[in-house]
């Protein structure tokens, strides 16, 4: 038999079989729902406030345009010496800080509670506080496209020191602010600042442990119009191993629609639900482009 006729022959081999996939289901029992609480929290001493959003998980299986009610919510949060209830708002709590005062180093628990039986609770020890000798550098390259005005384009490297003797987890991104004068009014005005990401947005110190740390933005800097000054803020957030972990696991996720692929589970902390409760420290500079 031929190559063709093998192929041709499995495929309607297989178009077979699909066909008889299709058939409905009956007599399946569908996994037990476990109904949780869904938390996400982040805490860090450069705050003032911090949030404590609260939902409930929803059902993967079954009757699906159904949402499940987390009921009457209360929130706790402790600093191991003390604990204080956490005031509400319209998707759960705030922590205000002049309250309950984020320090580095602490270790952190909350518990959420429901009146319909739920509960979780999470711990978070915020890093300490490390001077990480934080700087950038910039370039610039002006691109001619064929046909089109000339763009100027803008690379940042910045460079810091990791703190060694220690796991290092970091993010790193950048604020660009523009300030433009109109020519008729002479009016100044701000443009809205944009979000700028990396090369690497979250990494760790493995390999580079006490060692100079260096990542360059990928040049989305590029402009037709000439603003009169750009401010450039980078943040370097040394976080939480848990920070780190449920962000790669974000980048990372897939919801099981991709054929022939698994889902990929998010990464939690929290005991008794789902989500995260982590904290991280956080270190900026700004540069004026103009």
């Amino acid at each position: 038999m031929s190559y063709n006729r093998i192929k041709y022959f499995l495929l309607i081999i297989i178009l077979i079989l699909s066909s008889a996939c299709e058939r409905e289901a009956t007599n399946v029992k569908l996994p037990e729902f476990t109904h949780k609480l869904s938390i996400t929290s982040f805490l860090s001493p450069s705050d003032t406030i911090s949030y404590v959003f609260v939902s409930s998980n929803q059902r993967i299986y079954g009757e699906l345009n159904s949402k499940e009610s987390t009921g009457i919510l209360t929130a706790f949060i402790s600093d191991g010496s003390r604990e204080i209830a956490l005031d509400t708002f319209s998707t759960g709590f705030i922590i205000r800080h002049d309250r309950m005062d984020i320090k580095y180093g602490t270790t952190y628990k909350l518990r959420v509670i429901s009146d319909i039986g739920l509960s979780a609770e999470a711990t978070s020890t915020v890093p300490e506080k490390r001077n990480l000798l934080l700087k950038a550098d910039t370039s610039s390259i002006l691109e001619q496209y064929p046909n089109g005005p000339a763009e100027r384009v803008f690379y940042i490297t910045a460079t810091f020191t990791d703190y060694p003797g220690e796991d290092n987890y970091y993010k790193l991104f950048e604020v660009k602010t523009s300030y433009y004068t109109d020519p008729e009014s002479g009016k100044v005005w701000k443009d809205n600042s944009s979000y700028t990401l990396f090369r690497k947005v979250f990494f760790t110190d493995k390999g580079s442990d006490g060692k100079e740390i260096s990542q360059r933005t990928e040049g989305t800097y590029g402009y037709y119009s000439t603003p009169d000054s750009i401010f450039m803020k980078i943040y370097l957030l040394n976080t939480e191993k848990s920070y780190y972990q449920f962000h790669q696991s974000l980048l990372k996720y897939n919801d099981g629609t991709v054929p022939f692929s698994e889902v990929s589970p998010l990464f939690s902390n929290i005991t008794g639900g789902l989500g995260i409760f982590s904290a991280y420290t956080v270190d900026s500079i700004v540069i004026r482009i103009k």
